[in-house]
């Protein structure tokens, strides 16, 4: 959504149930509390993203939050506990932005 100087966006990002091939769940069945050791739950985020660029039009700040929620990734078994390839145990991260032009 764009509004004069006004940019915001949110993102939703859905991963559905995936199976593993890889890790202890290969191997072994139900340890750690993990039910299906070779199925990974599924997931949704929802991120954020605001920028305003000031009257001058040579600067603007922006605002990310990713993860809005703080949803906790679901557990795998393997030896970190979840699919690197598919979530991040980060939970709510923010990143704060200063750009300036000359």
């Amino acid at each position: 959504m764009l509004k004069d100087n006004y940019f915001f966006r949110v993102y939703a990002r859905y991963i559905e149930e995936c199976e593993v091939k890889s890790g202890a769940g290969a191997y072994f069945g139900g340890l750690g509390g993990v039910e299906n050791p070779s199925e990974v739950e599924e997931f949704l985020t929802y991120d954020a993203h605001y920028t305003c660029t000031l009257p001058s039009g040579d600067t603007s700040v922006s605002v990310t939050v990713m993860n809005l929620t703080d949803a906790k990734a679901p557990d795998v078994m393997h030896f970190i506990v979840y699919d690197v390839r598919t979530h991040s145990q980060l939970g709510r991260v923010a990143k704060f932005s200063v750009k300036h032009s000359v």
